[in-house]
């Protein structure tokens, strides 16, 4: 009966728990899980539950319809959600990086690994080579009109960021000798500045500049081109004789200019065995067809042929035997002797001085025009140096007087300074430009800052009547360290935005001389004779393209960029070059013994004509 009652009382409390209902809350000890009645309104559309909520949204408002006590804990769980997602984004930027520098690493002890080969190799043969340029881009068509495309093997086009170039087996060396102290403009702009060669004085004044610099092979390349049968040269310099170019004997071959020249002359000094077969070349194109007839060919050295004989045009001697002997040099002292070669090639005259013997003048009535200038070694070893060039017969454009050939801003008028020194001075912001235009040419000019070295320039093949068009070469000798970094071609010699020069740290309120040389697609820029930007304009001709390139005839622009800027111009020289012409290939011999008699033929025939020309009438 006790028991029957019990049961009766369970049995009414569980139907009283029923029949009355009611809410169930269930809490976990650690987690704070909360068990939402049904009871409870879904949420208003437009907020965010936490089953779609954004975690990256920081911070989080909890939904409207949770109760306070349960919006704490939605808050600490995204909380916590968040800063788990903080740590992991953390550790995967951490170990990219860690991987970024385990490959710079790798990358440190390759270069190491070269770079110790690489003087051990040079240790073990005593040789420096350098066979690359480190700022010039090659010509993209010879002077022939032929299209040409970079050389499969060796030198290719290259720019001045990149390392200097070289064959395969040759390398190349930074650790030059220091020269030049560093100047005060470089001390300013926190700049070593190029430990270049300077040229002597009284030859820098006369307008001599720098075809080698003693340093680098910039401004010159090697023929690598498989289709040319001059390929396949190797030219080095030692460290036992710096500012020398070497050949190698076993690899004969042709060192060609990068750049091209119209009038002009050239001096050098060489030194080869009287074996050797040593020519110089003259307005050439990079690899010519004929070197009777495509180039002027000036023997240097050969054992069948005089000093000084230009090829298929002017013979000196009218020997072909191995008899010969070298006028003024003994043969037996050949190879210990620097013999000093002169040339000029100068519109329709070729004059040619080697060594003592007697100058060789050959008058041209079709000239070639504008070309390369080569070194090709037939057989070595050969040397060279102190390689310089100066530009031809040439127009002044400034007379000293009055602006008349010049147009300007009357209201930023120049001003013509007297005294000691005749120049043309501006004041910035001011243009002055030249009434005439030319395309191909070499411009010599001399500038100076009165005060100091501000932002000033030429454009050279500029529109008429345009200010600031066309290539505009930096006149600037010490920009600070953060201008340079903000454009290139900032420096003396360069090429705003194009190209840069290399930095020399001339000094302010001095006559320094600025050259250029533009052929073609091609600039060069010297400053004080040295050569500082070598590039070639490789860009296509976009028409509607305001940077270039420019390769129409143009005008030439001087200019003071800034407010209170002020510089010089005097001694304003520009020396055009000739069209280059073309001559259909000879289709005969151009043996020497042919070449002989070809000449002698032409000779008595123009003695028979003069004959008959002299003859009074009857």
């Amino acid at each position: 009966m006790l028991f029957i009652n019990r049961l009766t009382t369970l049995l009414i409390i569980s139907l009283f728990i029923v029949i009355c209902g009611g809410t169930l809350f269930a809490q976990s000890g650690s987690g704070g899980v909360i068990l939402i009645p049904p009871t409870v309104p879904d949420a208003p559309s437009g907020e965010k539950t936490p089953a779609t909520g954004d975690p990256n949204d920081s911070p989080i408002a909890p939904p409207s319809w949770l109760i306070p006590s349960e919006r704490d804990n939605f808050k600490r769980n995204m909380d916590e959600r968040r800063k788990k997602e903080e740590l992991q984004r953390a550790f995967e930027a951490e170990e990219q990086r860690m991987k970024i520098k385990a490959d710079r690493d790798i990358a440190e002890r390759v270069r190491k690994v070269l770079e110790e080969q690489r003087k051990a190799k040079e240790a073990k043969s005593g040789t420096e080579t350098i066979t690359g340029n480190e700022n010039s881009n090659t010509e993209p068509t010879n002077v022939e009109g032929n299209s040409i495309a970079p050389p499969a093997t060796g030198l290719k086009p290259p720019s001045f960021d990149n390392s200097p170039l070289s064959n395969p087996d040759d390398t190349a060396s930074t650790d030059q000798p220091t020269t030049q102290p560093v100047t005060e403009n470089a001390m300013i702009s926190g700049r070593r500045p190029f430990n270049f060669i300077p040229v002597e004085e009284h030859l820098e004044r006369e307008g001599w500049c720098q075809l080698f610099d003693g340093r680098t092979f910039t401004g010159w390349r090697i023929q690598d081109s498989e289709s040319s049968p001059y390929r396949g040269g190797r030219f080095f310099m030692t460290k036992a004789e710096p500012g020398i170019i070497h050949s190698d004997p076993a690899h004969p071959g042709l060192l060609l200019t990068t750049g091209q020249f119209g009038n002009a002359s050239i001096t050098f000094d060489f030194q080869c065995p009287d074996d050797a077969i040593v020519y110089l070349l003259l307005r050439t194109p990079p690899s010519p067809r004929d070197l009777h007839s495509s180039c002027y060919t000036v023997v240097l050295n050969s054992p069948k042929q005089y000093p000084g004989t230009i090829l298929g045009r002017e013979v000196k001697g009218g020997s072909s035997d191995n008899s010969l002997t070298h006028t003024g040099i003994p043969m037996n002292s050949r190879e210990d002797t620097w013999i000093h070669c002169s040339a000029i090639f100068d519109r329709e005259t070729i004059k040619v001085t080697v060594g003592q013997a007697d100058p060789v003048a050959f008058y041209d009535t079709a000239p070639l025009g504008y070309g390369h200038i080569g070194l090709l070694v037939a057989k070595g070893p050969a040397k060279f140096k102190n390689i310089l060039w100066a530009p031809g017969a040439s127009v002044s454009l400034f007379n000293g007087n009055d602006l008349g050939n010049w147009r300007y801003d009357k209201s930023h008028a120049p001003s013509i300074a007297r005294g000691n020194d005749v120049a043309i001075t501006l004041s910035g912001p001011s243009v002055i430009e030249c009434k005439q235009e030319f395309k191909n040419y070499s411009l010599q000019l001399e500038f100076a800052f009165p005060y100091s070295s501000t932002p000033s320039g030429v454009f050279f093949r500029s529109q008429a009547r345009q200010a600031k068009t066309g290539y505009d070469c930096s006149l600037h000798l010490s920009p600070p360290e953060l201008y340079t970094k903000s454009k290139r071609g900032l420096d003396a010699g360069g090429l705003v935005g194009l190209a840069d020069a290399k930095f020399l740290g001339v000094q302010d309120r001095i006559w320094s001389r600025l050259t250029i040389n533009v052929i073609d697609r091609h600039i060069q820029t010297w400053i004080d004779g040295i050569l500082v930007c070598d590039w070639g304009d490789l860009r296509p001709i976009n028409p509607s393209n305001p940077t270039g390139p420019f390769l129409e005839t143009g005008t030439i622009q001087l200019n003071a960029r800034e407010v209170g800027s002020k510089i010089m111009f005097r001694n304003i020289q520009v020396s055009e070059a000739m069209t280059r012409t073309f001559k259909p290939k000879q289709q005969e011999s151009t043996s020497w013994n042919d070449q002989v008699d070809r000449y002698r033929e032409q000779m008595k025939k123009q003695s028979e004509d003069d004959s008959l020309i002299l003859t009074p009438n009857k």
